[in-house]
């Protein structure tokens, strides 16, 4: 990677967005611009995060929820070609990737179901919530 600096800023290639990427992962520094909104790791509140498949890199993926102070949510990280955050690298052949991906609520809430995390849906997401 050699003394340059670890921040990367691009345009993806599917949306046309702005990306600004730490290669250094979730931990690092993620900024996009969509629809003229900001997602920026380093202003918004990290909700959670999960790291998975180290044994597997095709699958394997290092990434964390975020919500912004505006109440947006958003997710980050990255991961091998067959996670979200894969790249395509040419005619169906895809490479490990990195990316920042806004959520509507619904995705949000989905997702911190679908990993468990019980007091961040407890936190956030309470007028939600009802007995069984």
């Amino acid at each position: 990677m050699g003394s340059g600096p670890s921040t990367v800023t691009g345009v993806t290639r599917q949306t046309g967005s702005q990306v600004q990427l730490n290669l250094s992962g979730v931990r690092g520094y993620m900024k996009r611009i969509v629809d003229g909104l900001v997602y920026d790791t380093e202003t918004a509140t990290k909700v959670a995060e999960w790291r998975t498949g180290y044994g597997r890199a095709f699958y394997a993926f290092d990434e964390a929820i975020f919500v912004t102070k505006n109440g947006r949510w958003f997710r980050a990280g990255h991961g091998g070609p067959k996670t979200v955050y894969r790249q395509q690298a040419g005619v169906n052949t895809y490479s490990s990737g990195w990316g920042l991906i806004p959520l509507t609520d619904d995705e949000a809430l989905q997702l911190l179901e679908t990993r468990g995390e019980i007091k961040a849906i407890e936190e956030h997401f309470t007028s939600r919530l009802q007995e069984a």
